[in-house]
């Protein structure tokens, strides 16, 4: 049965492609098939291009080596991580706490129909459906994820886009769901489960913006790299819950003596960027109030400066030629320069604490490293 849940302010940002098992305080049966039939609701969901969440694995997840390295670059192991996470903590967050003795097993999602929904005292809502020992017989499974499918997918969408720049035809949605129609135990995985297929022709100077299919497909590798580290929707409230006491959240930052950018209390991680890249961030790094796109040329001979000091080649006029390039305002160079030089931070880790370390502001506002500025080190005295 599809119904609506009314709920206070959530601490994360509901995903679409999410389908989250709530288990509310009726939940032993339901959860025990839950975990059981796991892989396949895992697999059936991801054949359609959805993440299904089951809070015990999500977290188990979150704490393999590398995925919590990306999402909590400060821990050490995954001992300093705190386990207090239940399956029914989005009912915490009922706009009518009396309402939660009421609520059975669930699958939760976050529809289109949940942005226009509006109810007095709810700033956020989701909706769900409920299941029971029945769903699990027969095509009882498929049948209630196939409904949050068609709930969630707008009916006039005949083309599906991956983060990756992927273009598939729908017809691939058929073949998925055929496979992924059995019950999958132990980690079994559909023969086409992570299946890649390039959307550019192999022959000839196939092009995406400008690219070439090398290109291309370095980024696209690097890009479903990072999607499936990062955390999205309700991982990114589980991944801080996991950590909330830890000790230290933002790792200090340290320029070297030769010009490296490290941050020690995150392993020693070193971001590395080009020399003019390196040099764009130093200046930033240098103005605390920020700087507004439109007052880059009053920073032109510092940021020469500063390049010079990196770049021991010396400032050739090719070189003057870009430092005058980045510093005119009408210029998209400097945009494409921050652009990357957030790249190479949301590379290393997740975008949650990242954001603290590069440069940041809206179009009119001055743009700032929002770092304090008592958590950076500068070991070199030129700069």
């Amino acid at each position: 049965m599809l119904f609506t849940l009314y709920l206070n302010k959530l601490p994360f940002r509901p995903d679409f492609k999410q389908i989250i098992y709530v288990g509310g305080d009726k939940d032993d049966k339901v959860t025990q098939l839950v975990s059981r039939n796991f892989y396949f609701l895992r697999d059936y969901c991801e054949s359609n291009g959805y993440t299904f969440c089951y809070i015990p694995y999500v977290i188990e997840g979150l704490l393999s080596k590398e995925r919590m390295h990306y999402n909590a670059p400060f821990a050490k192991s995954k001992r300093e991580a705190e386990h207090m996470v239940s399956n029914d903590f989005i009912l915490d967050y009922l706009v009518q706490p009396e309402k939660r003795a009421e609520f059975t097993p669930s699958f939760l999602f976050y529809g289109p129909k949940c942005r226009d929904i509006q109810a007095e005292g709810a700033e956020d809502v989701m909706q769900g459906i409920t299941i029971s020992e029945e769903t699990f017989r027969g095509n009882g499974l498929r049948d209630v994820l196939d409904e949050i499918f068609d709930e969630v997918k707008p009916k006039t969408d005949n083309v599906r886009f991956s983060i990756a720049f992927k273009l598939e035809d729908d017809t691939s949605d058929d073949k998925a769901r055929e496979d992924g129609g059995k019950l999958l135990r132990d980690g079994e995985k559909s023969e086409e489960d992570g299946a890649q297929q390039s959307s550019l022709p192999d022959d000839a100077a196939a092009q995406y913006g400008g690219l070439n299919y090398q290109s291309w497909k370095l980024i696209n590798e690097i890009t479903e790299r990072l999607e499936k580290l990062r955390t999205i929707g309700v991982e990114s409230h589980i991944i801080e819950i996991l950590f909330k006491n830890h000790k230290r959240r933002l790792s200090r930052l340290v320029i070297t003596k030769d010009y490296r950018i490290v941050l020690p209390d995150y392993f020693g991680m070193e971001i590395r960027i080009t020399p003019m890249q390196k040099a764009i961030y130093l200046l930033f790094l240098r103005h605390a109030e920020g700087i507004y796109i439109k007052d880059l040329p009053d920073h032109r001979e510092e940021l020469k400066n500063i390049f010079a000091r990196l770049y021991p080649n010396g400032v050739t006029e090719s070189w003057q030629r870009t430092i005058e390039k980045v510093t005119t305002p009408y210029d998209n160079a400097i945009n494409e320069n921050l652009s990357r030089i957030r790249s190479a931070f949301i590379g290393q880790f997740n975008d949650l604490l990242a954001h603290n370390y590069y440069i940041t502001g809206e179009r009119l506002e001055a743009r700032r490293i929002t770092l304090p500025r008592e958590m950076v080190k500068w070991e070199t005295e030129d700069l």
